[in-house]
């Protein structure tokens, strides 16, 4: 979809109206709103007196949004806050229940471009922390974790193979000097990876980059209790559309959705479940959307996108489980 110079370009725009139904919801979110691209169209679609909850935490993006979203038919309301709250903002303003959810994960262009340290490509401090600022930045990751703790980080966060070299790397670097820009670590990673096994479709750096950027940011985990909390919401009927960008975020996604359709906790070879706990939601698709041929052409960062739907079922909320 071609916007405005300077605007993100909503990934998948066509398949999550279709999929979220704005027609027919009366109360909508749009948990990681952007520019708003997604939330204008299916704004566009709501019926007059329908509303509309985006969420964001970057401040500039949220207006952007906003501004967007003037001049649609129903009542828009903007919130700065993470969507792992999403639960309490619903109470805060007096939402009620919703028929529909959209998350995407992907990373806009003025994310790459600013200055938070995500992109490969140009110099930035080594932040990654998103406003406010909170916990311990990318950098201080680098210098503080031992080499079995960054091993693991690049592995699980990234699924980067190279992760053992990766992390010894670090450590002997970061005794010489402090890491500070984004440059110097993507360059350590370039001098980890042998060249002839250097990806063809992505940069090197991506997935260490990716990993860190996890680790500072927390975001599967915010992913993981925001749909789990946003479910007992939902009114029957209602769905939860996710869009992914790598096989991490994906593989969240996933285990969360299989947790929400078979919530049986109980152990393995008992005949008949005891536990109580009943299906809440159901997959729509057998596997993973992705994106047409053509979108791909006209919006190369929508390569990677995987779009997984769910329905909630008319049953009972499970109760929390308990904390280990």
């Amino acid at each position: 979809m071609m916007l405005e110079h300077g605007l993100h370009s909503s990934v998948m725009a066509a398949e999550c109206v279709e999929w979220l139904r704005p027609e027919v919801c009366r109360v909508l979110v749009d948990a990681t709103a952007g520019h708003g691209g997604h939330a204008l169209l299916l704004a566009l679609r709501m019926a007059p007196g329908s509303r509309l909850l985006i969420l964001d935490t970057n401040a500039d993006s949220l207006e952007i949004a906003a501004r967007r979203l003037s001049d649609v038919p129903i009542r828009v309301v903007a919130v700065q806050r993470n969507h792992r709250e999403i639960a309490d903002i619903l109470d805060e303003e007096g939402m009620g229940d919703v028929d529909g959810v959209l998350y995407d994960q992907g990373l806009s262009s003025a994310d790459y471009e600013g200055q938070l340290g995500y992109s490969f490509r140009h110099d930035a401090p080594l932040d990654m922390r998103r406003h406010p600022p909170s916990g311990p930045s990318a950098a201080d990751l680098l210098m503080t974790l031992d080499q079995r703790q960054l091993t693991r980080l690049f592995r699980d966060f990234g699924d980067e193979t190279w992760a053992p070299r990766i992390a010894e790397s670090i450590v002997e670097q970061r005794r010489r000097e402090p890491f500070r820009t984004t440059l110097q670590f993507v360059k350590l990673v370039e001098r980890s990876i042998p060249r002839k096994a250097w990806p063809a479709d992505r940069h090197v750096a991506t997935r260490a980059m990716m990993a860190l950027r996890y680790a500072v940011t927390d975001d599967l985990g915010s992913i993981r209790e925001s749909i789990t909390a946003v479910t007992s919401r939902l009114r029957p009927g209602g769905r939860i559309a996710c869009l992914s960008f790598c096989s991490t975020e994906d593989r969240v996604v996933k285990q969360v959705f299989r947790s929400l359709e078979r919530p049986c906790i109980c152990p393995k070879g008992m005949p008949d479940c005891g536990c109580g706990r009943v299906p809440q939601v159901r997959s729509l698709m057998k596997s993973a959307l992705r994106p047409t041929p053509s979108e791909v052409a006209d919006n190369p960062r929508s390569r990677s996108a995987l779009l997984r739907v769910v329905e909630r079922l008319n049953t009972p909320t499970n109760p929390p489980l308990a904390s280990t």
